[in-house]
């Protein structure tokens, strides 16, 4: 008995949707397997002139990373694919490039780009290209709005006029002067959106003079030992996040220009260079501040001659500051002291979020150091630690700022292990003794410390009288603090 066949029309089932669909598929697909794809019907090929996006992934084309006929030939084919996108007269709306291939290749690439237009642009390294430059073509690109750089070194060309539409700049894990970035942010006056991720090289951060600038977010392994922020009318959501410091293996090379910085703010310790930092944003309405204990090793050098101040030097006022995310160390009086500077010069902060975690404990890149620690006892499947130091109690009857008794309206803290959770219960209930209008408070902790958590909580915050009868006590486990903390830095 003869089986039953299917014809080529029955079987090609997907190239009878309509054109909006199968473009939107063609959009989602490696150029590569996009192109393939089109061998199912000769419909789809026709698509391509109308496709609004591409993406090439460079690093697994095996056309790319090897040299012969066939790679030429793919290189031609991928050409004439963009010639033809080109006769749609619209540039490019978006192209993501995972890059790792011959330099020639990819400068056709770009070559090729740049001659249709993008309005989108995502390069992103597969693998180590740190010796791969950025192509001085995209700087010539002025459709451009929208551009990200990940794993390259980028060098500004001496001819660069600036990229009059471009909106949204992103730079990570990329090698970058000081002087090429301040030339960016020089000709490209409508940047309303900076991330600088991980950049090495970046020394002395100067921006300034900059009346589009809406959001900055700079997040860090590398030690900034000055960030000046001056002329950013429009500037509202600022984001600071610095890790564990690391050896800058392109110190020597990418020479700083400290020309904008005053003598005495590249010499100060690094709470008050943070302090000058914070006193320039007087319009910003969201700000997020995660640092790493050892950000405040200077703290004991300078406290004999700069103690921390109580509200931020001169007279400065965040007054439009409404959101305050913080991840700070318990590094005994100096959570205090840091914390409540932050919230004197806060006086109309209505949503405040608080992440602390033990400061003391010696970070590494692979692992934790426990040798200032203590084993205790076992605690469900994990381990308490106790620390031989004396833990810092918050000073709970120290006069209230401004914002907590008359303008917060939510409070959020987190805290990382059991044997910090005093100080945090303290914290939380300042916050409960004055906030005359708090409406909510969510504490979050580990899961493995939830018997400890509920506990205290029972203990000291239900029972404990507070300023709003009103107010909402909500506690929440998780497994995993740093990434709820590192998750809430991210969407400010």
């Amino acid at each position: 008995m003869e089986e039953p066949t299917m014809s080529f029309n029955e079987g090609d089932r997907i190239s009878q949707l309509p054109d909006e669909i199968l473009i939107n598929i063609l959009c989602r697909l490696p150029l590569t397997n996009a192109a393939a794809s089109t061998v199912l019907s000769k419909r789809w090929q026709h698509l391509f002139p109308s496709l609004p996006s591409f993406r090439i992934d460079m690093s697994s084309a095996d056309v790319f990373v090897t040299r012969g006929p066939s790679s030429d030939q793919y290189i031609s084919s991928m050409r004439r694919i963009f010639h033809s996108r080109r006769s749609s007269g619209s540039p490019i709306k978006i192209v993501d490039i995972c890059a790792d291939a011959d330099t020639k290749k990819f400068d056709s690439i770009f070559r090729s780009l740049c001659s249709n237009g993008i309005k989108e642009l995502t390069v992103s390294a597969a693998y180590d290209s740190s010796n791969y430059q950025i192509p001085i073509r995209i700087f010539s690109c002025h459709t451009l709005m929208k551009m990200a750089f990940r794993g390259f070194v980028l060098r500004v060309p001496r001819k660069f006029t600036g990229l009059g539409r471009l909106r949204h700049l992103e730079i990570g894990n990329t090698s970058i002067k000081d002087v090429a970035l301040k030339r960016i942010l020089s000709f490209c006056p409508q940047i309303e959106e900076l991330i600088l991720d991980h950049c090495r090289g970046i020394k002395n951060l100067v921006i300034s003079s900059h009346n589009s600038l809406a959001r900055l977010r700079i997040h860090s392994h590398y030690n900034f030992p000055a960030i000046r922020i001056t002329e950013c009318p429009r500037l509202t959501s600022v984001a600071v996040l610095r890790r564990i410091d690391m050896y800058d293996e392109y110190d020597d090379e990418y020479d700083s220009e400290d020309d904008d910085l005053d003598e005495e703010e590249l010499q100060c310790g690094n709470i008050w260079r943070l302090a000058r930092f914070l006193g320039r944003l007087s319009q910003v309405t969201s700000l997020t501040l995660s640092f790493s204990g050892d950000y405040f090793d200077d703290y004991e050098d300078f406290e004999e001659v700069e103690p921390v101040p109580k509200s931020l030097p001169n007279g400065k006022c965040l007054s439009d500051m409404k959101e305050l995310y913080l991840k700070l160390p318990l590094l005994d009086e100096r959570f205090t002291s840091i914390l409540m500077c932050l919230l004197n010069s806060c006086p109309n902060l209505k949503h405040l979020t608080v992440g602390v975690f033990d400061g003391r404990r010696k970070q590494t890149t692979h692992a934790l150091d426990f040798s200032w620690y203590q084993y205790s006892r076992p605690y469900g499947d994990d381990y308490i630690w106790n620390c031989p130091l004396p833990l810092p109690s918050f000073p709970v009857d120290q006069t209230p700022p401004e914002c907590i008794m008359n303008r917060l309206r939510t409070a959020t803290l987190f805290w990382d292990d059991n044997y910090n959770q005093s100080q945090c219960i303290q914290f939380a209930m300042f916050i409960l003794m004055n906030g005359s209008v708090l409406q909510k408070m969510t504490i979050k902790y580990l899961e493995s410390h939830e018997h400890a958590v509920v506990g205290s909580v029972q203990k000291y915050l239900v029972l404990e009288q507070k300023a709003s009868s009103s107010v909402e006590i909500e506690l929440i486990a998780t497994r995993s603090i740093h990434d709820i903390i590192e998750d809430t830095c991210m969407c400010t």
